[in-house]
């Protein structure tokens, strides 16, 4: 699978981006000009599991404040051309309001219905013969009016009213849209469920203590159950990999990934052929053994440098998705780096993604990692950078995001003025 084409309105701070990626796609620009966004844009159309993730706090944030509606079209290669879409849209506070008033009702007259049932078969003949029935509120106009009350009294308060910023309607590609409400928004309507309970039964300390004691049960464990996408395995990732953290994102592999050691001797065999590490004797991502005049030396993998470390996650990452023609997303994998270890990423980078056909988008305020572009030895790496390079260059006009697409020969040209935006002069 390949993106060919990028189109994005609307979203955070971009007002219209589009462009035509290659296999090897770096964005630079200045500070705040959305470089990271660009990568978020991919991620969240293509998986929306990374929705639900990285925006579950306030959904409607990603939403360019000018307007009312995101819009993301991903055009796609693959066995047959296809195409992934999202599209947010902000909905009014009356429709939020709706949808509570209807959330909640649903939610009380479920747990009356349940609860009349238990208590029904509790107090049955042969059951309990001292038992008495316990009756359940069933005026409807009154449930209601106490839904209205609750809701007015807790959405009015200046502490909840940016609830109603975390409640959006999404669409992915040609599906219906559906309403997505962000975590604090959903443990507000339990917690207003609870409330209606207690001010329709306060009266009746039997109902409401069998009512309210449902509720917590039952009720608060899809809030608990839907935190747990977070803990989704590596692997279920799929099409798409944002890596913001490479040495975390590395532990996670480890910890979900069979064939640790298969994938630790691929990376000694990189380590060793381009001796990035003298006198090295064996590696995995416990320890190393070095060769050294007074006999072997045993360092842990936790105690190299920052810069190595994060190298060798990349790599790991990368030959991790050798056969699966993922997309990868790298922001800023330069971070903590030495510049000679920056130039052997480059060259890595472009070897797997020449011989896998794995298409990476990479951000970088790297002026080592533009230089090295530019500065491969290897004839082979050179034409493939020429055919597969796109550079995407990010600038704000007034209070817009303006993308420059660069091929290989227009971005060597401009290097001088790339590496300026690097510094943000």
């Amino acid at each position: 699978m390949r993106i060919k084409e990028i189109n994005i309105e609307s979203f955070k701070g971009i007002d219209s981006l589009e462009f035509k990626p290659r296999l090897l796609n770096v964005i630079v620009g200045r500070n705040n000009t959305g470089k990271t966004s660009v990568l978020e844009a991919i991620a969240v159309t293509m998986d929306r599991v990374f929705f639900e993730q990285n925006y579950s706090d306030s959904p409607s944030s990603i939403v360019n404040y000018l307007v009312n509606a995101l819009e993301i079209n991903l055009v796609l290669t693959g066995n047959t051309n296809s195409s992934k879409s999202l599209k947010v849209e902000k909905i009014s506070e009356q429709d939020v309001y709706k949808n509570i008033a209807s959330t909640i009702l649903e939610r009380v007259n479920q747990i009356r219905k349940d609860k009349r049932y238990n208590l029904e078969r509790k107090n049955s003949p042969g059951k309990n013969k001292n038992a008495t029935k316990v009756e359940i509120h069933d005026e409807i106009s009154i449930i209601q009016q106490t839904i209205n009350n609750v809701i007015k009294d807790q959405l009015n308060s200046d502490n909840n009213k940016k609830l109603f910023q975390d409640c959006v309607l999404i669409k992915y590609n040609r599906g219906e849209s559906t309403l997505f409400k962000g975590e604090n928004f959903r443990l507000n309507e339990i917690i207003m469920t609870g409330e209606v309970i207690e001010r329709l039964y306060k009266n009746k300390k039997l109902q409401l203590k069998y009512l309210l004691d449902y509720h917590m049960r039952h009720d608060l464990n899809p809030f608990v159950n839907s935190r747990k996408v977070k803990n989704r395995k590596f692997g279920e990732y799929k099409k798409i990999i944002l890596v913001n953290d490479p040495v975390k994102t590395l532990n996670t592999l480890l910890d979900q990934k069979d064939g640790n050691q298969e994938l630790a001797l691929k990376i000694e065999e990189i380590l060793k052929s381009d001796i990035i590490l003298p006198n090295l004797k064996r590696f995995d991502f416990t320890e190393l053994v070095f060769d050294t005049v007074n006999g072997t030396k045993t360092v842990k993998f936790s105690m190299m440098g920052e810069g190595f470390q994060t190298l060798v996650a990349i790599l790991a990452i990368l030959k991790s998705n050798e056969n699966s023609k993922s997309v990868i997303l790298l922001e800023e994998p330069e971070i903590h780096m030495h510049p000679g270890y920056v130039t052997e990423l480059v060259k890595y980078i472009s070897q797997i993604s020449s011989s896998l056909k794995i298409q990476l988008f990479i951000t970088t305020h790297s002026s080592d990692l533009i230089q090295s572009l530019f500065n491969q030895e290897q004839t082979q790496i050179q034409e493939f950078l020429k055919r597969n390079l796109v550079m995407l260059r990010l600038n704000k006009m007034d209070d817009s995001i303006i993308g420059e697409r660069m091929t290989y020969k227009e971005a060597k040209e401009s290097v001088y003025d790339l590496e300026l935006d690097l510094r943000g002069i």
